[in-house]
C-alpha cells in the first residue's frame, strides 16, 4: 500500500483487508471443493473452511501500526535505541522479554494481542473467536523470543504464550519446541491459505495502485501482471480468450489494467490451489512448506514481480520520503507517551495524588495523561481509579499500553496527534 496518499484511490488498510478476506474465501472454497472430491473432507465442511479463512483474513492486519511496515521498523528502532543505549533510565524496570519484543515489534503479534485480549475486554477479553480462526490467523506460531533469535516474524507476544499453547493443543497442532523452550508450533493448514490470500492481494493490488498513482507507467505494470497470468493460465483455450479480450480493450488503459489485474489474481489462486493439493501431505503432517506461492508453478515469475516492486515501487524516492516522515511521527509518539506514563507512575509511587496540595501530581503531566485512553483498560476514569490502576501496573504493562495506543492509530490520526503534541497544530475547539 502507498502511505499517506493524496487521493482516495490507492488501497487503505481497510480496503486491503476486505480484498484479502474475499480472496481468502474464494481460495478456501476452491481448495475445499477439491479436498471434498478427493474424499479428504465432507462436502458440508467446505463452508466451514471458507468462514474460518475469511475471518482470519479480516484480522490479519489488525496489529499493523501507522505507515505499515515502515511503522514497524520505527517501533523496533525506537526500542533498540531506548533499551540498548539506556537512553532513559526510567524504563529500567521493563523486562528483558518485553525489551526484545519491542526491538523485534511485529504487527502479527500485536494483532494476536488485539483479537485475544484488548478488543472486547469487557466480555472476558478479546473477540472470543474460535480456536480454529485464531490458529489460522497465526502465520508464525511462535513467540517473540524465537523471532529475536532468528530475526524472523512472530504471531505470539510472550505474555500470551500459555494462551496460544492452549489454542494450538486444542486444534491438534504439533509442538516443535520442547518443554522449557520458547513456544513454537507447526502451522495450521488453513494459515497457508490466509497467507496466500494476503500475498495474492498485495502483489496484484500494489502493482495496480502503482499505475493508478503514476508511480510507474501503466504499460510497464500491465506487462508484469500479464506475465503472472500467463504463468498460471496454461490452458490454451483460456489463454486464447484472455489474449482476444485484451486485444479488444487495448485502447482503454484503465480497463486493460483492471482486466490484467483480475486475471493475474485469478491465475495466482489457481496456482495456490494446485500447490496446496500437491503438497497436502507436507502441510497436513506438519513438515510444512515456506508458502503456497513459493512452491507453485509461478514461483519464478512471482519473485520477479516482487523484485520489481521492491526496487521500483516500494523504494521510489517519493514513497521513501513519506516513510521517513512516518518513522519520525511514530517514534516521537512512542517517546512522548512512554515518558508520560512512566513519569506519572513514578509520581504516584512517590505519593503524589490529584488532590490539591504539596503532593499534587504535576499539572502538565496530569494533562498529558488525560489525553491517553486509559478507559480502554479501566471501566472508570475517575482520579482515584486512575491512580490505583497506574500504581498497580508493571513497567511491561505500561509499555504494552503505549504500543496498543500508538500501533492502533491510522496514518492520518498519528500525524494529527503528533502535530498537536508537538505544538505545530492547535486542536479544534468544541466550545
Amino acid at each position: 500500500m502507498l502511505p499517506y496518499p493524496k487521493t482516495d484511490y490507492p488501497r487503505s488498510r481497510l480496503t486491503h483487508t476486505n480484498e484479502v478476506s474475499d480472496c481468502g474465501r474464494e481460495l478456501a472454497r476452491m481448495i475445499g471443493r477439491k479436498l471434498a472430491e478427493m474424499g479428504e473432507i465432507e462436502t458440508t465442511q467446505i463452508a466451514m473452511i471458507e468462514d474460518i479463512v475469511a475471518a482470519a483474513c479480516k484480522a490479519h492486519d489488525l496489529g499493523n501500526p501507522p505507515f505499515g511496515h515502515s511503522g514497524e521498523y520505527a517501533i523496533r528502532d525506537w526500542g533498540k535505541t531506548v533499551f540498548h543505549s539506556q537512553k532513559n533510565p526510567a524504563f529500567a524496570g521493563v523486562s528483558k522479554k518485553m525489551r526484545e519484543e519491542i526491538a523485534n515489534f511485529d504487527g502479527n503479534g500485536q494483532g494476536f494481542r488485539i483479537i485475544t485480549e484488548t478488543s472486547g475486554w469487557r466480555n472476558r477479553g478479546g473477540l472470543q473467536l474460535t480456536n480454529a480462526v485464531l490458529a489460522a490467523f497465526c502465520k508464525y506460531p511462535w513467540t517473540s523470543e524465537i523471532a529475536g533469535e532468528n530475526k524472523s516474524k512472530y504471531s505470539i507476544p510472550c505474555h500470551r504464550a500459555d494462551f496460544a499453547k492452549h489454542i494450538f493443543d486444542n486444534v491438534g497442532l504439533s509442538p516443535i519446541s520442547k518443554k522449557g523452550q520458547p513456544l513454537k508450533y507447526v502451522r495450521h493448514p488453513l494459515a497457508y491459505i490466509v497467507e496466500a490470500a494476503d500475498d495474492i492481494s498485495y502483489i496484484t493490488s500494489d502493482l495496480e495502485d502503482a499505475a493508478r498513482a503514476e508511480v510507474k507507467s501503466t504499460t510497464e505494470i500491465i506487462e508484469h501482471l500479464d506475465r503472472i497470468a500467463e504463468g498460471a493460465l496454461n490452458d490454451p483455450t483460456l489463454w486464447g480468450d484472455f489474449v482476444r479480450r485484451r486485444e479488444q480493450i487495448k485502447n482503454d488503459p484503465k480497463g486493460l489494467l483492471r482486466y490484467s489485474k483480475d486475471h493475474a489474481q485469478r491465475a495466482l489462486k489457481v496456482a495456490s490451489l494446485n500447490a496446496f493439493i500437491s503438497n497436502i501431505d507436507l502441510i497436513m503432517n506438519g513438515s510444512g512448506i515456506k508458502s503456497l506461492l513459493d512452491v507453485s508453478t509461478v514461483a519464478t515469475v512471482v519473485n520477479s514481480a516482487k523484485k520489481y516492486m521492491r526496487e521500483n515501487i516500494y523504494d521510489s524516492v517519493d514513497k521513501v520520503r513519506h516513510e521517513v516522515f512516518g518513522c519520525r511521527v511514530v517514534q516521537n509518539l512512542m517517546d512522548f507517551y512512554a515518558n508520560a506514563l512512566f513519569e506519572f507512575r513514578d509520581q504516584v509511587h512517590a505519593g503524589r495524588t490529584f488532590e490539591v496540595g504539596d503532593k499534587t501530581i504535576d499539572e502538565v503531566l496530569r494533562r498529558f495523561v488525560i489525553t491517553f485512553p486509559l478507559d480502554n483498560y479501566i471501566s472508570s476514569s475517575d482520579e482515584e481509579t486512575t491512580t490505583d490502576f497506574i500504581r498497580n501496573s508493571s513497567p511491561d504493562d505500561l509499555m504494552r499500553m503505549v504500543l496498543d495506543f500508538v500501533s492502533g492509530m491510522t496514518d492520518q490520526y498519528a500525524v494529527t496527534i503528533y502535530r498537536q503534541i508537538s505544538g505545530i497544530e492547535r486542536p479544534d475547539a468544541t466550545w
